[in-house]
Formats: structure tokens, C-alpha cells, sequence
């Protein structure tokens, strides 16, 4: 039995932070505007950039887990990302690392000529060199299917197959995996600026088994989330506060979620996010 909530709140987290620039609106013969969805980019790529960005590293300071408190390296912040970026804003690499600063594998992306994302490539940490890769298939402009499968042996590792409403607002896909796990059906609605607003879990039934709805802030960085049941019951809540530089980046993040603490709701901050931003050299 799949934990559709926990699927819907990690299908959230890897996109709301996102609303990233390749969800770009098209206006064809005076029709209203659509989303041209990427949700992998979106999916990989979500710390959200404006103006010229070439590198943003992420540190995280985690001040509360699991109802405790744990001080992540005595209170202090941790490397938790890095993003490498080409002049047209496309994410080209990015890596993750360990709480205690150990590098992760890196992954880097490849274009093509319309600035569709074709695939990721992911790297040993033995060779140094790709040894799994995602391929990304359109049709018309949107993504249609996505597999992975090892460069090694040519094994068959995931594939997600996209479909999408009559006015590209909507959409979902369906995973499948080379283990034995039942196929994942995930659902998102965007608004008239392209933004994840909306996130649907589907049961075996086809019904909605529970759903998370995004606000945002004037910068559209994701102001709060709260997920909800298939009855309406509230599951969870968090609002997110930043501060920006001038080109509207966010360069900290405060993260705070709804708890009960000694019979008493507040907001509680969970975690916060610090976020240096290099800009490419725009003489």
C-alpha cells in the first residue's frame, strides 16, 4: 500500500519551490495562454532563479526533526545543494551533499535546441562518470514520457508517461518502477502564471486519496502549503517568510510548520535555508 499522502507532500517539496522560469506561458492565435509544463525541470531544477545566475549553493540549518530539536552541527548551517547554471538560465549540474559535507554524486543536464530538457545524466561515485541516465520524450511541445534506465546494461530503471487536460493546466503521470512497487499516479494543477497550485494523489480506485494546495508570495516563491485528506480533513500545514536580494532571489528561507506543542497550535520554525547566489559577470 503506497503512502499517498507522504507521495503528494515529497511531489510538493520537490516542486513547490520551483515555480521555475522554463514553465513558460505561450499565446498561439489570440487563445488564452497555456503552460508549457516541464515538470522535470521543475522537478530537479526547483530553486527558482531571476537575472543572470551562474552558481547557488544552498545551506540548511535544521533546528527541529521529528518533534525534537536537533542542532545540526552545533546550530550550524550545512551544505545541503549546489546549482550550476548557463547564460539562457538552464540548470547544466547540480550536486547534494551529506549532512557531515561529503559530495554526493553529481547529475548534469543536456538541452536541446528549444530548450527542452532531453536528459539527465547521473554520476558514479566509483568512475566519476554516468552510469544511470533519464531520457525526457515530447510531443507538440510537452513532455510525454521520461525513462531511465542504466548506461551500464541498458536496464529498464523508471518511466513516468504524462497526460494532460484540454488546456494544458492540468496534468498528471503515472510511474512505474523495475521493482515491485504498484504504479504511482500523481496529478497537478497550475494557475494562470504557470505555478504548481495544486497537488493530487490518486488510490487504486482512481479517486483522490488526498491533495496540497500551494499559495505563493509577489516573487512567487511558495507562501504556505497545507495537505489534506480525501475527506477534507487537514493533514498538514507550513508557511515558508524570505528575504531577497535585488534581483528578487531569495537568499533566506524560514520554514515553519503547524505543530500541537503542550496542547497549544503555533507555528513552529522548522528549518531555515541560506541560499548565496553568483551572479554571472553582466558588463
Amino acid at each position: 500500500m503506497i503512502d499517498l499522502t507522504r507521495t503528494i507532500l515529497v511531489a510538493v517539496c520537490m516542486t513547490v519551490s520551483c515555480v521555475s522560469l522554463v514553465n513558460a506561458q505561450e499565446k498561439q492565435n489570440g487563445k488564452p495562454y497555456l503552460c508549457k509544463n516541464q515538470f522535470e525541470v521543475d522537478y530537479i531544477g526547483y530553486e527558482r532563479i531571476l537575472g543572470p545566475v551562474e552558481t547557488a549553493n544552498i545551506e540548511r540549518e535544521t533546528l527541529v526533526s521529528e518533534g525534537h530539536t536537533l542542532f545540526t552541527n552545533k546550530g550550524k548551517p550545512y551544505v545541503f545543494a549546489t546549482y550550476k547554471y548557463d547564460r539562457s538560465g538552464r540548470l547544466i549540474e547540480k550536486n547534494f551533499y551529506r549532512v557531515d559535507g561529503v559530495a554526493l554524486p553529481k547529475s548534469t543536464f543536456d538541452y536541446n535546441a528549444a530548450g527542452d530538457l532531453v536528459k539527465e545524466n547521473y554520476f558514479s561515485a566509483i568512475t566519476n562518470k554516468p552510469h544511470l541516465e533519464t531520457n525526457y520524450i515530447y510531443e507538440n511541445g510537452f513532455l510525454k514520457e521520461s525513462i531511465g534506465r542504466n548506461i551500464e546494461d541498458g536496464g529498464f530503471l523508471s518511466k513516468k508517461v504524462f497526460t494532460y487536460d484540454s488546456n494544458k493546466n492540468y496534468f498528471e503521470f503515472e510511474e512505474t518502477t523495475s521493482y515491485k512497487s504498484p504504479t504511482i499516479r500523481v496529478g497537478f494543477r497550475q494557475d494562470e502564471k504557470c505555478r504548481f497550485a495544486e497537488a493530487f494523489g490518486y488510490g487504486d480506485n482512481g479517486n483522490v486519496a488526498g491533495r496540497s494546495v500551494i499559495n505563493f508570495d509577489s516573487f512567487d516563491n511558495p507562501s504556505s502549503i497545507i495537505s489534506y485528506s480525501s475527506d477534507g480533513t487537514i493533514l498538514a500545514k507550513r508557511k515558508y517568510e524570505y528575504k531577497y536580494d535585488k534581483y528578487n532571489n531569495w537568499t533566506e528561507q524560514s520554514d515553519f510548520s503547524w505543530k500541537t506543542e503542550n496542547g497549544k497550535p503555533e507555528w513552529v520554525l522548522v528549518e531555515i535555508g541560506y541560499r548565496k547566489i553568483k551572479y554571472f559577470d553582466t558588463k
